[in-house]
């Protein structure tokens, strides 16, 4: 059968070769074995408390949600990340207006404290009429107390209630 895929011949050749010499079982061992190394080097790099991701550089979306997925803690596909204003202490934001209809992360980044917050956020709890917009309605603006967690822009949104989690840096 010819399924029309396109394959490296070589691998072809390699993979025609472990089928006929029945070595299927050797290869499979060598897929988890990588797969296996893989996972240890992610898991060094978020070591137990997590200080060696966030001290590389400044802190990011990506080594946030790392930190916080080490330690366990459950995060959304919607994420958001925030870090804390330099001349003010607020946390600014513009997440997509679309994520308030989905469960929702909203990871704040406090850059003096050096503290990362987690704030998992059920869908529907804000309305979209609750925020300021930006960019034609398809961002919603937020600027959060860093002290209460209320949107500064709207006192309709208060956002403390859902804060989950604290890690410091």
């Amino acid at each position: 059968m010819d399924y029309n895929i396109k394959i490296d011949s070589n691998l072809l050749d390699e993979l025609k070769r472990y089928v006929s010499e029945e070595k299927v079982g050797s290869m499979i061992e060598k897929l988890i074995r990588s797969y296996i190394k893989q996972k240890k080097q992610l898991t060094k790099t978020a070591e137990s408390d997590g200080t060696k991701i966030a001290n590389k550089n400044k802190m990011t979306k990506k080594k946030a949600v790392a930190l916080f997925s080490h330690k366990n803690y459950d995060l959304h596909l919607c994420v958001t990340f925030a870090s804390t204003n330099a001349s003010r202490e607020e946390f600014w934001a513009n997440p997509n207006v679309e994520f308030l209809k989905h469960d929702w992360s909203f990871i704040l980044n406090d850059t003096k404290k050096r503290k990362l917050y987690l704030l998992n956020i059920p869908k529907n709890t804000f309305t979209s009429k609750d925020f300021p917009h930006r960019n034609k309605g398809k961002m919603l603006a937020i600027a959060l107390d860093t002290r209460t967690l209320i949107n500064v822009l709207s006192d309709k949104t208060d956002f403390s209630p859902y804060k989950i989690a604290e890690i410091g840096y």
